[in-house]
């Protein structure tokens, strides 16, 4: 396990799809152990700065570099060092409607985001997540929000990540700070371990004091990498109508709204292959959709969610 240092900043909700989030503290992990989970919590004096908000966290496979140390020369010629302000790193909003494009491009990285933008120009609320991300649950209250998701990731393969604070400013730009981060040489099936990051703040308005936060937390759990996927219609006799193989299922999460089992259809099995097991999982007339998870790129794997439309 190695770990580097970050800071961090200020806070607040909507949705897109696809998503999760993470955090600034490190949890160590070893192969084959069980959950391990924490939360950093920032007061409102320990802001850089009092207009910006913690916005979302964005994961990354690759260490950022902090900024330098600062050598200072003291009148009696003493030298020190001092930590300089980390460097903002500015992003962007695609303003895609694409659930398979990143929400917000940061240059020169690549990693995934769950964003909670306030839209100055829109008088709006975005809640945004990347589709690498499922499993996840938003929630709001008089006392602040909250975001939970998991990230899959292939078991057996080394693993290593860093979690970046994303903010925003006042006038609605979006930056993120370098973050700390966690590796392991190996995760075993079903291993996984939780990251979060939450802030407080309180208001005063008309001598009336509320208080409130956010929080975004994320699960990083491994899984067996599916080798193979497909989809089986069966009549009320248990004999197959239609098959459907795991290409034809990503084009249907593609490029229509839902799937349509064919006329007699009384169950779907959805089958996938781990590990040389075959794993089958039953959808019958009450299951609004189906889902699962497929292999990516670097060693992660993605949800997909198909709607069901049953005749």
């Amino acid at each position: 396990m190695r770990t580097h240092p970050t800071e961090t900043d200020s806070i607040r909700r909507r949705r897109r799809r696809g998503c999760a989030l993470l955090c600034l503290t490190v949890f160590l992990f070893t192969a084959g152990c069980g959950a391990a989970g924490d939360s950093f919590r920032l007061a409102k004096d320990e802001l850089p700065a009092e207009a910006d908000r913690l916005a979302g966290v964005y994961v990354t496979k690759d260490y950022i570099e902090p900024s330098p140390m600062r050598l200072e020369v003291g009148r009696n010629g003493t030298v020190s060092a001092g930590q300089q302000e980390p460097e903002r790193i500015y992003g962007s909003l695609n303003g895609s409607d694409d659930p398979q494009q990143p929400a917000v491009s940061f240059p020169g990285l690549d990693g995934y985001g769950i964003y909670d933008l306030r839209m100055p120009e829109e008088d709006t609320v975005y809640f945004s997540s990347d589709a690498v991300f499922s499993d996840l649950t938003y929630s709001a209250s008089d006392e602040g929000d909250s975001v939970e998701a998991f990230l899959y990731v292939a078991a057996g393969l080394p693993q290593r990540f860093y979690f970046h604070p994303v903010y925003q400013q006042a006038d609605g730009q979006i930056y993120l700070l370098p973050g700390e981060g966690m590796s392991s040489d190996s995760l075993a099936e079903g291993a996984q371990f939780s990251h979060s990051i939450s802030e407080e703040f309180s208001r005063t308005e008309n001598e009336t004091s509320t208080a409130g936060g956010s929080r975004f937390s994320v699960t990083v759990a491994a899984r067996s990498v599916p080798a193979e996927t497909e989809l089986l219609c069966m009549d009320g006799t248990h004999q197959i109508l239609a098959r459907f193989s795991g290409e034809e299922l990503e084009a249907v999460c593609r490029d229509t709204p839902g799937f349509s089992p064919p006329a007699d259809t009384a169950y779907l099995l959805l089958c996938q292959t781990a590990d040389g097991q075959p794993r089958y999982e039953a959808y019958d007339a009450s299951g609004e959709s189906i889902r699962y998870l497929t292999e990516g790129e670097n060693g992660i794997l993605y949800p997909r969610e198909i709607m069901l439309v049953w005749r």
